[in-house]
């Protein structure tokens, strides 16, 4: 490996870690609770016992916590803000092994 491409990769390595030290948004998210991250995201909620739904039906967006089956179910494409709400969800619903 050439002296300049281990250069990048040290130097690649020192953002990441400062980055990381400053606090990142998602870092901020950690202290909300699923439903609020949603609710900033323009999602309604509901809870009928053995679903959690949110929702906005304006937009036909739906993301369904099936708590029996420990299964999700999307209907609209996600990015990673949404990612970490769903694992939030799934986080306060008990559904990870820790």
């Amino acid at each position: 490996m050439s002296t300049y491409r281990k250069r990048l990769l040290l130097d690649a390595e020192f953002s990441i870690i400062d980055f990381c030290k400053t606090g990142t948004k998602e870092e901020k998210n950690m202290n909300k609770s699923a439903r609020e991250m949603f609710e900033e995201f323009g999602l309604n909620y509901s809870n009928n016992g053995y679903q959690k739904c949110y929702y906005n039906d304006f937009e036909d967006k739906y993301i369904w916590f099936f708590t029996e089956t420990q299964t999700i179910e999307i209907n609209f494409d996600i990015n990673v803000n949404y990612l970490q709400a769903i694992n939030q969800q799934c986080k306060e619903l008990g559904w990870f092994n820790e």
